[in-house]
């Protein structure tokens, strides 16, 4: 039984990637359950063999993408096999394994998806032998041949700039996208499996201490001003991308808190799952919902809008 399971389980990560490889427009949905059959599989018969069962699904990843779409591709799959699903699922596994609480299983899964984004970033340069330096030189080449976009040196600048300066709070709210989703559904299909588990409190009742998000607001943005119009110079370059990766990061925690009250309401209607992809979908594509998830979020916080519902 237990051979039968792991050469199951790495017959379903490999099948996962060539469906993310063959039908791109659902790569973002197999990333999230990527990790199910391998944090099934730790729980079941523990972390003893986890390690040889990601390096034989990363070798089956390589070989199975080399065949179809070249060596140089499959080499890369297979480092990716292991710095994403395998260190994620690695994790979450680990943290149900050991029975650590709900809370700290929650964020050893964020912490894996920041450590496997950190790392995919910094070794994938090494992997395809090229520097971001000389992808920009490939880019600006290409912009010159085509001649559509006279002014595309300061756009490509500014651009540079900006996601330089938001890195850091980029990174960390796209991993916690990522980690919260792969934790909730991982749990969720471990229960359906008949696997007892304790699960973090459901997301539709998260909510944030008031006092703490919206005083470090305001004072992220009285120190913003002050040094502004205080310094000769106005806020330095280091000040600055701190102060602003700062407001990212508690902005990001009313945009949860507002997501939750959606969440919640949507429960309490009983609305098909369909509409609850949609939803959510025109909530995080969409600029203007957002910032309205934001604003619910912050009102949320200090009226309570859900007093006395139930998700």
């Amino acid at each position: 039984m237990k051979t039968k399971d792991f050469l199951k389980t790495i017959i379903l990560l490999v099948l996962l990637t060539f469906l993310s490889l063959i039908f791109p427009f659902f790569s973002a949905f197999i990333y999230l359950i990527w990790p199910i059959p391998l944090v099934l599989y730790i729980v079941k018969y523990g972390t003893g063999e986890a390690v040889p069962l990601v390096a034989l699904a990363a070798v089956a990843n390589g070989l199975v993408v080399g065949i179809f779409f070249g060596v140089a591709n499959g080499i890369i799959m297979g480092v990716y096999s292991i710095l994403s699903f395998g260190l994620i699922g690695f994790f979450l596994g680990s943290g149900l394994e050991e029975k650590f609480s709900p809370f700290w299983t929650l964020i050893l899964t964020i912490v894996a998806v920041i450590i496997s984004n950190l790392a995919m970033g910094l070794s994938l340069p090494y992997i395809l032998g090229f520097s971001h330096q000389d992808l920009l030189t490939g880019m600006r080449a290409y912009l010159d041949g085509t001649g559509l976009f006279p002014q595309y040196d300061i756009l490509l600048d500014q651009f540079l700039y900006l996601v330089k300066t938001l890195l850091p709070s980029l990174l960390l709210v796209t991993s916690a996208i990522h980690g919260i989703l792969i934790y909730y559904i991982t749990i969720w299909y471990l229960r359906k499996r008949g696997i007892d588990l304790h699960q973090y409190k459901p997301f539709s009742t998260w909510r944030f201490p008031r006092w703490w998000v919206s005083l470090a607001l305001v004072l992220l943005i009285l120190a913003r001003t002050y040094l502004q119009y205080s310094s000769p110079g106005g806020v330095s370059e280091q000040a600055r991308i701190v102060i602003i990766n700062l407001m990212i990061l508690f902005f990001f925690l009313l945009f949860l808190q507002g997501f939750a009250v959606v969440v919640n309401w949507l429960g309490r209607r009983n609305t098909n799952f369909p509409l609850v992809i949609f939803v959510s979908a025109l909530f995080f594509f969409n600029i203007f919902f957002i910032y309205l998830l934001m604003f619910l979020g912050f009102i949320d916080m200090w009226f309570n809008l859900r007093r006395n519902q139930k998700a």
